[in-house]
């Protein structure tokens, strides 16, 4: 859904102009960071919105971000979509690749999802804007808010065309391993 004014955005959301300018201007103190423990692996860390902020954002996920048809390879937070069905696309095939990106959601930047609301999505500057300080914390996406997946995937969209333009290479037993017929 494209938005050119911040009235706009306002009505969609259906959150006062000055409350969200409010929030958004000092959205550092509406979150509590906390390392999550995990048996064998380093902490991860958590960024949770408060009340306040989560409620904003679970605002903009509905409204906003929920809207969006997402491809059908993507499964990474996605409603009806899960590691099952994402397993299910890859039966019989003779490869798969998994890659896993250390630190992801602190590892994709605020410049990146002010591109995903400005560009991809063509918001104008100024909503593109007022998003991304309302869905990013210290310059990153962070873990633990309403709108991170779905802003992570929209990152992400159009990386598995980078991904099947990389060279095929032999591997054990004569096999070629890549991704491309995987």
């Amino acid at each position: 859904m494209r938005i050119l004014s911040l009235n706009r955005l306002v009505r969609i959301l259906g959150i006062p102009r000055e409350e969200l300018e409010i929030i958004a201007s000092s959205v550092g103190s509406h979150y509590h960071t906390f390392p999550l423990e995990r048996p064998g692996k380093k902490p991860r860390l958590i960024d949770r919105p408060d009340r306040v902020l989560r409620n904003v954002q679970r605002q903009i996920h509905r409204r906003l971000l929920k809207t969006i048809n997402f491809p059908e390879f993507l499964h990474g937070g996605l409603r009806g979509r899960s590691p099952q069905t994402n397993a299910f696309q890859h039966l019989g095939k003779h490869l798969v690749v998994r890659i896993d990106i250390q630190d992801f959601f602190s590892s994709i930047t605020d410049r990146q999802i002010y591109s995903v609301w400005a560009d991809k999505l063509g918001n104008s500057p100024p909503v593109a804007s007022l998003l991304t300080t309302l869905t990013t914390y210290r310059r990153h996406l962070p873990q633990g808010a309403p709108t991170s997946t779905y802003l992570a995937n929209l990152v992400l969209l159009g990386a598995d065309q980078v991904l099947t333009q990389l060279p095929r290479f032999p591997g054990p037993r004569g096999r070629n391993l890549g991704v491309r017929g995987a």
